[in-house]
This record gives structure tokens, sequence and C-alpha cells, in this order.
């Protein structure tokens, strides 16, 4: 709903980086708090890439792909397509990933 109102002021590419950016602090703080991981990594370029592949490719794609597509369908239809989001993802690994066993406490936690 709240994606609804933004999407009368803002475009989709705004509203998706609006998003990011108002997450990149409060993760980027994390870094800081959680104990040093990545000092074992090859090089913290390396590293800081890696990170930066999944800001984008975890929240920031999504977000827009959903901002985009409300424009088109209600934010009923766009809540409702949300929710299924974890089940399509576990059909798709059960397709694509043969070296993940799906257990009944996946189930549960889905």
């Amino acid at each position: 709903m709240l994606n609804d109102l933004a999407l009368e002021v803002f475009t989709p590419q705004a509203v998706s980086w609006l998003r990011a950016t108002i997450g990149f602090p409060a993760l980027s703080g994390f870094l800081f708090i959680l104990p040093k991981a990545h000092d074992n990594t090859v090089s913290k370029i390396s590293y800081w890439r890696q990170i930066m592949m999944i800001g984008f490719f975890d929240p920031t794609l999504p977000f827009f792909l959903v901002a985009w597509g409300q424009q088109h369908v209600n934010s009923a239809i766009a809540a409702t397509l949300m929710s299924l989001v974890a089940i399509f993802t576990l059909i798709l690994v059960v397709v694509f990933v043969r070296s993940e066993p799906v257990t009944r406490g996946k189930f549960i936690v889905l």
C-alpha cells in the first residue's frame, strides 16, 4: 500500500533507489558491529564487490520490478503475488538446485 502511495509521486526507479539509499546506511552500520568475518578473504576490494552485487540483485532490482509492476496492477494483487515469493522460491530450489534437500522443516519455515 505504501509503495502504491509512493508511486503517485515518484517513478519506479526513484522508489527503488530511495529504498536502497535508506537501507544502505542502516545495513552498513552492521558491518562495523559484527565480527570481522571478511578478514579471511583474498582482498577487501573483492569482498566489497560481492557486497555491492548482493545489494543490487537482492533488494534493489526486485524492489524496482515490484514498483514497476505495481503501476499496472492494484496493491491487493501486488501483495498477494509478493506473498507467493517464498513458495515460488521453494519450487525453484527443488527444480534447479539438486544438491539442496527439501525437508519438512523448510516447509514449516516457509
